[in-house]
């Protein structure tokens, strides 16, 4: 009686696995169709901007052509008349008008870029976190599934052994001429063996969902590793595109150059310590909805990287320091804004959030770190 609960409980135990299973799998193929999805939209917007560009090529070079013939009429009118030397000077004019709104239109188009990149950037970011997360569940299942499959096939090895016990105590009670206790001890053998054959049937499906499970995790594990090397590429790209457009505004001074290229490094710097500091708060598996939400906006409100340390600091110990439901209280983080001026003291427990994959790379980028 015993053993029949013990085995609907059993039962019981793997209907629930198995629907935990089935939510893992649907999640995993979900994330496949959506990633396939995500590379055709993107190779039909590389195809449009490809096209787009084609078409400014065009236009530019009509451009240049008009502005050569525009130059080479007034280079003759000049030689016929120097009269003409005031409409020539009209015609520089619109021309210097003319670069003055191109460069205007080429520093749009750059912030637009830059943009384009932070959003990019914090994109690549949260896909990170979800890729290291699914990972990490998809080996906890895998390591459960082997240890499942492992039991499933002892305990098919120990109902075998009781098989072959039944079969020989039937023997012997057929040799001694007790017919019924016999066929009631062969009786048993054969149920045992059939338990057995159930096990191991359930041992070899316990080892395929193992199987899928360790697909799993490699997928997730290389969408992470291609987001890194995602990040790494963008991060390039801003910094370039922030220098170009630091460039073209400095009106050919060069301490005008220096400080915006100063101040758009500094931006930069910032962006990256935000992002570094909400990548190692969220990897806190214990937080709520409600204190990830209260972490990014206390992290965005930050000026500066010495400030974003400082609230990043403040969170640690407040959620390190209390209970775990506590939550992030937004006069903590102001007061650590309004601190600034005061010493950095380490917090006692940040190593427990310095687990992750490029950290030390991510504090070089955002200047924490020499």
């Amino acid at each position: 009686m015993r053993s029949d609960e013990m085995d609907e409980m059993d039962e019981t135990d793997e209907m629930d696995e198995t629907d935990e299973m089935d939510e893992m799998m649907q999640a995993y193929e979900a994330d496949k169709q959506k990633e396939a999805q995500q590379k055709q939209k993107q190779a039909q917007q590389k195809k449009q901007g490809k096209q787009q560009d084609e078409v400014d090529q065009q236009k530019e070079a009509q451009q240049k052509q008009k502005q050569a013939q525009q130059k080479k009429q007034g280079k003759q009118q000049d030689e016929v008349d120097q009269q003409d030397e005031v409409d020539q000077q009209d015609e520089v004019d619109q021309q210097d008008e003319v670069d003055q709104q191109d460069e205007a239109e080429d520093k749009k188009q750059a912030q637009k870029q830059q943009e384009s990149l932070k959003r990019r950037l914090a994109a690549e970011a949260r896909l990170q976190f979800e890729a290291k997360q699914k990972a990490h569940q998809a080996k906890k299942h895998n390591q459960k599934k082997q240890q499942e499959a492992q039991q499933k096939q002892k305990e098919a090895q120990k109902q075998k052994q009781e098989a072959q016990k039944k079969q020989q105590e039937a023997q012997q009670k057929q040799k001694q001429g007790k017919q019924k206790e016999a066929q009631q001890k062969q009786k048993e053998a054969q149920q045992k063996q059939k338990q057995a054959q159930q096990k191991q049937k359930e041992a070899q499906q316990k080892k395929q969902q193992a199987k899928k499970m360790q697909e799993a995790y490699v997928y997730y594990a290389k969408r992470f590793n291609e987001s890194v090397r995602r990040t790494e590429k963008l991060q390039g790209m801003l910094a370039e595109a922030i220098f170009r457009n630091g460039s073209s505004n400095n009106g050919g001074s060069t301490r005008l150059a220096e400080t915006t290229l100063r101040e758009k490094l500094a931006e930069v710097n910032l962006f990256n310590a935000k992002l570094l500091f909400t990548n190692k708060l969220l990897q806190n598996e214990s937080l709520t909805k409600r204190q990830k939400a209260e972490v990014i906006e206390r992290l965005d409100e930050a000026q500066n990287v010495r400030e974003a340390k400082l609230v990043y600091e403040s969170l640690v110990k407040a959620l390190q320091g209390g209970s775990s439901g506590r939550t992030v209280t937004e006069s903590t983080a102001r007061g650590v804004i309004g601190s600034s001026s005061r010493p950095v003291r380490p917090a006692a427990t940040a190593s427990a959030l310095n687990e992750g994959f490029e950290a030390d790379r991510w504090a070089k980028l955002a200047g924490i770190i020499k």
